[in-house]
């Protein structure tokens, strides 16, 4: 039964994708939104759903989302690399390497 619902699934994270590159941001959230509340452990929507936040500037919530898809899988690229974005971005801010 979850298999028929794969397409659907896909195709909603693409809608929702293309909606972020629009930057309709708010539509975006809503289709990402109603995918996490079908499976809270949907590792493409959350990501999709930090870098709507990081486009928005919400970083403690970006963080937060990439933590959440970190602690359900430690190698996700797409969330390391996020991350390591928000580490740079803020790494002059926070007194990161440079400043040692």
């Amino acid at each position: 039964m979850a298999l028929n619902n794969l397409p659907e699934i896909s195709d909603q994270i693409l809608e929702a994708e293309k909606q972020i590159e629009l930057r309709n941001f708010d539509a975006a959230r809503l289709l990402l939104n109603e995918l996490i509340c079908a499976n809270e452990n949907n590792l493409d929507a959350l990501n999709d759903l930090a870098v709507i936040e990081i486009l928005t500037e919400n970083y403690d919530l970006a963080m937060t989302l990439l933590m959440q898809i970190l602690a359900i899988d430690t190698q996700n690229e797409v969330a390391i690399e996020n991350l390591q974005y928000l580490r740079e971005k803020f790494s002059p801010i926070l007194g990161g390497p440079e400043g040692s």
